[in-house]
């Protein structure tokens, strides 16, 4: 089985979801704050972040199977975004109080990954441009 193995290091892979989670997702946060009309987020608001839509995911995922790829693959845009502009990009933030909660045993760090691995096997190559139109989507989807 070893040599017969596909181990995918995912993303933050984002869309409009609706279920509910033991871990809330970005989007699951957001969702919810908007109800509140207040998200309170913690240090992450100011990393960056590899964000990528589920549609490029599900792309990724069918070459992959397609192709019968093997070995340990980022899954990611390689694009770092900061956590604040995907939340000014994905909702009118002029409605909703944006709250900071930093801690200071705080351990996560800013991260993008390395996807020139993907893009070689699978010939797709996400650009701002695409990223910026699943944020338009996202926010008509969460008027």
């Amino acid at each position: 089985m070893k040599n017969n193995l596909l181990v995918l290091r995912l993303s933050n892979i984002f869309g409009f979801e609706n279920g509910k989670k033991k871990k809330p997702s970005l989007v699951s946060l957001i969702l919810h704050g908007l109800k509140k009309k207040e998200i309170t987020f913690d240090n992450n608001y100011f990393l960056h972040k590899d964000f990528l839509p589920i549609n490029l995911f599900c792309k990724y995922i069918e070459k992959l199977v397609i192709i019968e790829t093997t070995g340990i693959i980022n899954v990611g845009s390689g694009i770092p975004i900061l956590v604040k502009e995907f939340v000014k990009k994905t909702i009118n933030i002029k409605k909703i109080k944006i709250k900071i909660k930093l801690f200071d045993k705080f351990i996560d760090k800013s991260y993008c990954f390395d996807i020139n691995k993907l893009t070689k096997i699978t010939k797709i190559k996400v650009n701002k441009k695409d990223l910026n139109i699943s944020f338009s989507k996202l926010k008509n989807r969460l008027k």
